[in-house]
C-alpha cells in the first residue's frame, strides 16, 4: 500500500514538472492544443510526440503557436526543411490570424520579409548556406532588434524592420511589441525541440525622458546629449552638452556648450541656474567649433574636470580631446592651457588615425585615471572600418600614454547589431568587475539605429560583451526609444547600477534613466 502511495506520489510530480516545463518552453509535445493552421489544410499539419510534421500538401502551410510572446525572448527550434523550392521558414511577430507577421524564408539563403496581408516585402537578405539535414534555428528578440542563428552560427540582425526603408529616407511604422511563432513548411518539413524563454534586460524609468532640451531660442534647444554623472555627499551632477539651432552644419543642429543639473534620485533634476558652464573657444583656437562633453572627474589636487571633444570644422573631424577644471562641480571651469590632451594617431593605418571622439574616465583604486576612447580611421590596416575603443592612462588627467595593444573594445562579429561601431561611453566599477556601456550600430540598407551595449573587464583590457546585447534596445511600439539610444553614462546609486543615456523617437529626445538589475549582472552567461 506505501509502494503505491509512492508511486502515486512520484507521478503526480512528473505530470507537475510536465506542466511547468509545458509553460516554460512552450513545447508542441506538451501543448499540442496550443497550434493552430492559419494557411492551407489543417490536415497539412501532423503533431506529434516529438513534434510536427507537414504532410498532405506541396504548397507551403501555416502553422503557429496559439499562445502569444511579449517582452524580450528567445525562440528556438530544429527544422528539417522539405526538398523543393516552396518557400519555407520561421514566422514570428504574428498577428491577426498571421495577416501580419514576419517570414524567416530559408531558401537559397536566408531572407527576412514583412507579411502585411497579402504582400511580402523584402527587409534583409543573407547569402548564407544552408544545411541539407536538420538545422537548429534560433531568434533573440531585443527590443525592436532581432538576432538571428543557425547551428550556433550568427546570420544576421536587423533592427526596426517593420520600418519602410526608402533611399536616403525612413518612414516610422509600429513595431509589434507581442506576436506568435510558428513555421510555414511543405510536404516532408518537419519541426521539433521548440522552446521559448523570456530573457531580463536593463528596465527603463517609466516616465522617460527625466531630462528634456531647454525651450525655443536657448542654448539647449536643439539637443541634450549626456556627458557623464557622478555622486558627492548624496547629490548626483549630470553634466550634458547642450545644443543650439546656429548652426545646421553642425551635429545636432548647432553649438555645444556645458551644462549641469543635479538630482538626489536620478529622477527629478534641476538645471544650474548659470548654465552654460564652457562653450567654443576664439576664433582660430583648436576648439573654436562644435563641443561635447565627457564626465567630470575628481583631479589629483581636489579640483574637479571635464573633458570635451572638439570638431575641426576646417576638415571635418573630430581631431582630439581636451580638458578644463574648475573648484565646484559647478565651475567656473577654465581650459588647460596645453589642450589638446590626447591627440589622434599621426599614422592613418591605426584604428584611431582619423577621429577621436566619444569617451569616459574613470580613477582606479591605485590612483590611476583610465579613459576609455572612440577612435576611427578609413585606412585602418587591422579590420574593417568603424569606430573602436582604445585605452589610455594618466597620473594627472593632462598627460595621457595609449596603450600599446590598442584598440582593447573592437567591433562585433560581422552581422551582429555592433558590427558597424562601437563607441565607449559610460564606465563604472561594481562588485569586482569594469563594467562599461557603449553604442553600438549595424547598417541595415541605408539605415543606421545606434543602441547602447554593455560589457565587462577585470582589466580594462580584455572585455567580455554581455551575450543579450543591446543591454539598452529600441523600443517597440509604444516606447519612447524607437529611434535611437546612446551616450550611455553609468552611475551606481544604494548599490544598483544605474545608467542614463540620450533617447528617443522622431518627435522627441532627451535624457532618459534605466536600471541593470543585480540579477542580470549575476546571471551573465545564461
Amino acid at each position: 500500500m506505501a509502494s503505491r502511495r509512492s508511486w502515486c506520489v512520484v507521478l503526480i510530480l512528473l505530470i507537475f514538472l510536465n506542466v511547468v516545463s509545458a509553460s516554460f518552453w512552450g513545447t508542441a509535445t506538451a501543448q499540442r492544443e496550443g497550434w493552430k493552421v492559419v494557411r492551407g489544410s489543417p490536415t497539412a499539419w501532423e503533431i506529434r510526440a516529438s513534434g510536427l510534421v507537414c504532410r498532405a500538401t506541396r504548397e507551403a502551410s501555416w502553422i503557429v503557436w496559439g499562445s502569444p510572446i511579449s517582452g524580450n525572448w528567445v525562440f528556438e527550434s530544429d527544422v528539417q526543411l522539405a526538398q523543393g523550392t516552396e518557400r519555407q521558414g520561421l514566422l514570428f511577430g504574428c498577428q491577426e490570424g498571421a495577416k501580419q507577421c514576419y517570414f524567416l524564408v530559408l531558401r537559397d539563403g536566408v531572407t527576412l520579409e514583412k507579411f502585411r496581408d497579402p504582400q511580402f516585402f523584402p527587409v534583409a537578405n543573407w547569402p548564407v548556406r544552408l544545411p541539407n539535414g536538420p538545422m537548429r534555428l534560433r531568434v533573440m528578440k531585443t527590443g525592436a532588434t532581432y538576432t538571428f542563428s543557425i547551428d550556433g552560427a550568427l546570420v544576421g540582425t536587423v533592427s526596426n524592420p517593420a520600418w519602410v526603408r526608402e533611399p536616403q529616407r525612413m518612414t516610422p511604422a509600429d513595431e509589434p511589441a507581442w506576436g506568435q511563432c510558428g513555421f510555414a513548411l511543405s510536404q516532408g518539413g518537419r519541426v521539433s525541440n521548440v522552446g521559448v524563454r523570456t530573457i531580463q534586460l536593463a528596465r527603463k524609468h517609466a516616465n522617460n525622458p527625466v531630462l528634456r532640451v531647454g525651450p525655443k531660442g536657448s542654448w539647449e534647444e536643439e539637443q541634450a546629449f549626456t556627458g557623464g554623472v557622478f555622486e558627492e555627499r548624496g547629490i548626483f551632477y549630470l553634466n550634458y552638452t547642450g545644443i543650439d539651432a546656429s548652426d545646421r552644419r553642425q551635429e545636432g543642429g548647432g553649438f555645444g556648450r556645458l551644462g549641469i543639473a543635479t538630482s538626489s534620485d536620478l529622477i527629478h533634476w534641476i538645471k544650474y541656474r548659470e548654465n552654460p558652464l564652457l562653450g567654443p573657444g576664439a576664433a582660430g583656437t583648436w576648439d573654436a567649433h562644435h563641443l561635447q562633453f565627457g564626465p567630470i572627474t575628481k583631479a589629483p589636487d581636489g579640483r574637479y574636470a571635464v573633458s570635451y571633444q572638439s570638431w575641426n570644422d576646417q576638415v571635418h573631424r573630430w581631431h582630439g580631446l581636451g580638458i578644463a577644471f574648475a573648484p565646484r562641480p559647478s565651475g567656473p571651469f577654465a581650459k588647460y592651457a596645453g589642450n589638446p590632451v590626447l591627440l589622434p594617431s599621426s599614422d592613418p593605418t591605426q584604428f584611431d588615425g582619423c577621429h577621436i571622439h566619444l569617451h569616459t574616465i574613470i580613477r582606479k583604486a591605485d590612483g590611476t585615471y583610465a579613459m576609455l576612447y572612440t577612435g576611427n580611421s578609413d585606412k585602418y590596416s587591422k579590420g574593417r572600418p568603424g569606430d573602436r575603443g582604445g585605452l589610455a592612462l594618466s597620473k594627472d588627467l593632462v598627460h595621457w600614454q595609449k596603450y600599446r595593444g590598442n584598440p582593447v573594445f573592437d567591433l562585433g562579429r560581422s552581422g551582429a547589431w555592433d558590427d558597424g561601431h562601437v563607441r565607449p561611453k559610460g564606465l563604472v566599477h561594481f562588485h569586482g568587475w569594469y563594467y562599461m556601456f557603449y553604442e553600438g550600430a549595424h547598417q541595415t540598407g541605408n539605415s543606421w539605429f545606434d543602441q547602447v551595449g554593455m560589457a565587462r573587464s577585470r582589466d580594462l583590457i580584455n572585455w567580455e560583451r554581455f551575450p543579450r546585447n543591446p543591454i539598452l534596445p529600441l523600443d517597440t511600439t509604444p516606447g519612447f526609444d524607437t529611434l535611437v539610444t546612446e551616450w550611455p553614462c553609468a552611475v551606481v546609486k544604494e548599490n544598483k547600477l544605474f545608467v542614463l543615456y540620450w533617447s528617443g523617437n522622431t518627435n522627441t529626445q532627451g535624457i532618459s534613466l534605466a536600471e541593470v538589475p543585480t540579477e542580470v549582472l549575476d546571471r551573465w552567461g545564461e
